[in-house]
């Protein structure tokens, strides 16, 4: 029988036989010789799933002809490297809930093909990006998700959050240097340097680096890094502000209000840094982004002549996925039904249901929307773990993310399902030494 802690951690090695790597103790000749392989394998892909991490809140900003993002180049080295770790040794980690809901969720995905509607919809020039397409992504981002688990151990965790946080300090620094440069055209009020577009869903991915930022900000000791962390949330925020996204500046808006309750756990110096930070990221936003975006992002709810269009677009794209629910509620009408719905309906082709929730059970009915929302509750355990710095963080993230969700699709993004593999992380790892008080991950390993 599987041993199982209280945080539902199925592990597959039986602790008596794991040395201090993880891995059977070396003994002589080839065995021997295998294991080294498999450390070093199991080594190698921690590092890619960290460069994969660090690429993906800008792989919509840089291309590569024929291949794709260095996500997709990461990711499938990563893949390769992961196989060749579990040909040579045993699986250590096991899987976590979110795992099972997720794998349910791909099942659902996959066999949706069955029945969709547009079953070969990924084919057709005119409405690209659905059908088989996002099927086989989603079996790839649920590989990945699990790869993270299995291979990001404690000691690689806290580099991994680095890595998005920096990758993440490229894609707003290059919007903010591509705006300075050319993109203070009279009418642009909306701008990103992403290739795609897909402003509402960048601003989402900047905004989820606020609270990581800041929770790594604790963690490392390197001033190099540390002063990149620094730099990210005076950065961030001005790089979201220039897309002018409604639902990402309130992402953006909760994460901040996080960070700053958090800060009663921590030193008065600590709390100087997050203050500094605040105050050079209003100063730089108040003297490059442009009035017009400010004055978007002030209408969520109060202008009518900039909002009405917008949320009359959304109600009808809303209650096209709810409709297509309605019609297929146990199990959907299959990957693109909305889309394709609300191109005959006579909206552009980008517009899905602009509501993540709406756009699951939509597609893939009961049958998915079960398994989607279980991922996340599967979760919330994070919120009774740690300290209360510990789980303030946790509400920046999660409040971030399901503000966002109400009004984009968000469910096949590569950012969606690294954000989950994270909260495992965070609830796995800071979840082992639960405290009243704040303390680092190194201090908390060191007091075992």
């Amino acid at each position: 029988m599987r041993p199982q802690s209280s945080h539902g951690f199925a592990t597959v090695q039986p602790l008596e036989d794991v040395g201090p790597n993880g891995l059977q103790p070396l003994g002589n000749g080839s065995d021997s010789r295998y294991r080294v392989i498999h450390l070093v394998a199991r080594d190698l892909t921690a590092y890619l799933l960290i460069a994969y991490a660090f690429t993906i809140p800008f792989h919509r900003i840089f291309q590569f002809g024929g291949v794709g993002s260095a996500a997709t180049v990461a990711g499938g080295l990563a893949a390769v490297a992961g196989a060749f770790a579990l040909l040579t040794g045993p699986v250590r980690n096991g899987v976590h809930r979110m795992h099972v809901m997720a794998a349910a969720l791909t099942m659902v995905t996959v066999l949706s093909l069955a029945w969709s509607s547009f079953p070969t919809a990924s084919f057709d020039s005119s409405l690209r990006g659905l059908g088989p397409g996002d099927a086989l992504r989603t079996v790839q981002l649920l590989l990945i998700t699990w790869m993270i688990w299995e291979f990001v151990e404690r000691r690689r965790y806290v580099q991994l959050v680095c890595g998005y946080v920096l990758g993440a300090n490229i894609a707003a620094s290059w919007s903010i240097f591509r705006w300075l440069r050319d993109g203070g055209e009279e009418g642009n009020e909306r701008f990103t340097a992403s290739a795609e577009g897909q402003l509402n869903i960048t601003a989402l991915v900047l905004a989820l680096g606020i609270p990581l930022a800041w929770w790594a900000l604790q963690h490392v000791r390197s001033r190099l890094v540390m002063l990149m962390l620094a730099g990210y949330l005076m950065l961030g925020p001005v790089a979201i502000l220039l897309t002018a996204s409604r639902s990402g500046s309130a992402a953006a808006l909760f994460a901040v209000i996080a960070l700053i309750a958090s800060a009663s756990q921590l030193r008065l110096r600590q709390k100087a840094v997050l203050l500094v930070a605040v105050v050079a990221a209003v100063i730089l936003s108040l003297n490059i982004v442009p009035d017009s975006s400010f004055d978007r992002v002030g209408t969520v709810v109060t202008d009518e002549e900039t909002t009405e269009e917008d949320l009359g677009t959304r109600e009808n794209l809303w209650r096209i996925g709810l409709d297509a629910f309605g019609e297929e509620p146990i199990v959907g009408g299959g990957r693109g039904i909305v889309r394709a719905e609300a191109k005959a309906a006579g909206f552009d082709l980008r517009f899905s249901s602009h509501n993540t929730w709406i756009n699951v059970a939509a597609e893939f009915g009961i049958l998915g929307l079960v398994p989607f929302v279980l991922m996340y509750l599967s979760l919330f355990g994070i919120f009774r773990v740690g300290s209360r710095f510990d789980r303030w963080i946790a509400v920046g993230l999660f409040s971030a993310f399901f503000a966002s969700s109400m009004v984009i699709n968000f469910e096949l993004e590569k950012a969606n399902w690294l954000l989950l593999a994270i909260l495992a992380g965070h609830l796995r790892f800071v979840g082992e030494t639960p405290t009243e008080r704040y303390q680092p991950l190194e201090s908390a390993a060191s007091a075992q």
